[in-house]
Parts: C-alpha cells; sequence; structure tokens
C-alpha cells in the first residue's frame, strides 16, 4: 500500500505511530470525560428509588392528614349537635314528653353537612330526679364508639 502526501509524493510512515482512538491511555481519558458527563444506569436507579421513597412518605403523610380532617371534622359535629340537644334538654318543662321515662330516639342531620346521626336518649326517674343519658352514633353505624352524655333535671330550680 503506498500512501502519497499533499504535494503527490510518498508520505513518511512513523513506526511508532499509535492512531489516537487506539491509545489506551488516550482512550481512557475520553471514557472519564465521558462519564463525568452524566450518570450511570446505578446512579439513575438509586436516585429514583430515593425519590420513590419520599413520594410515597409524602402520599402516606397527606393520606393520614385527610384522615384526621374527617376525624375532627365528626368530632366538631357531634359537639354541636350534643350541646344543642342538652339546651334543649334544658329548656324543656319537666313533665315534657321527650322526658318520659323509657327510651327515645332520633335522626339527626348536622347543619352545614351531610352527615346523620342517630341520637338516642333514655330517661330514668328516681325520687324526684330524672337521669337522662344520651347516645350519639354516626349513621351508617360504623366502628367509631358512640358519644356519651349524662345529665340530671329536676323540677326544682337551681338543681
Amino acid at each position: 500500500m503506498k500512501l502519497k502526501g499533499k504535494s503527490g509524493e510518498k508520505a513518511k510512515i512513523n513506526p511508532g505511530f499509535i492512531p489516537r482512538s487506539f491509545s489506551k491511555t488516550d482512550a481512557g481519558s475520553d471514557c472519564s470525560r465521558e462519564r463525568a458527563r452524566g450518570f450511570s444506569l446505578v446512579e439513575t436507579i438509586i436516585a429514583m428509588g430515593i425519590i420513590f421513597f419520599l413520594l410515597a412518605g409524602t402520599v402516606e403523610l397527606l393520606s393520614y392528614s385527610l384522615l384526621l380532617k374527617h376525624r375532627s371534622e365528626l368530632h366538631r359535629v357531634s359537639g354541636e349537635i350534643i350541646f344543642s340537644r342538652l339546651e334543649w334538654f334544658k329548656s324543656l318543662d319537666y313533665q315534657h314528653q321527650a322526658l318520659t321515662p323509657g327510651v327515645h330516639q332520633e335522626t339527626v342531620k348536622a347543619s352545614g353537612s351531610e352527615l346523620l346521626f342517630l341520637l338516642t336518649w333514655e330517661v330514668e326517674e328516681e325520687d324526684g330526679v330524672k337521669k337522662i343519658r344520651m347516645s350519639l352514633y354516626q349513621k351508617p353505624s360504623g366502628s367509631r364508639p358512640p358519644i356519651r352524655v349524662f345529665w340530671l333535671k329536676s323540677p326544682e330550680p337551681f338543681f
């Protein structure tokens, strides 16, 4: 094979010449330069795993936050219903039909929400004093325990 230079004359071949792309030291330095520019597959997978765990923790935290918000709303509404019924019982006459001995119940819809509750009250009379035990259950009945209140009513004022 004959190699010719620019002027058409024979080119001299240097016996110690190795093309740049085949040089071991240069090829190694080229690869390290290319690696410095990007991420390896292992680094990318580790980063994605860390991001996944952070996102999973955030989603769990948000769902728990929504659960607590729902529970606090139930407690607020339950407290309002119990308070309003207690005030209603206080305003009733001692002989009112709602205060006759026995078990009474009523379905109550919370104001400002679609929540339904079952309010039951048991009236017992002993020694001229009526004992009223109220229980408030969320409808449909679930695993949430009822709210219970005990109250005494006497025919005498300021008892």
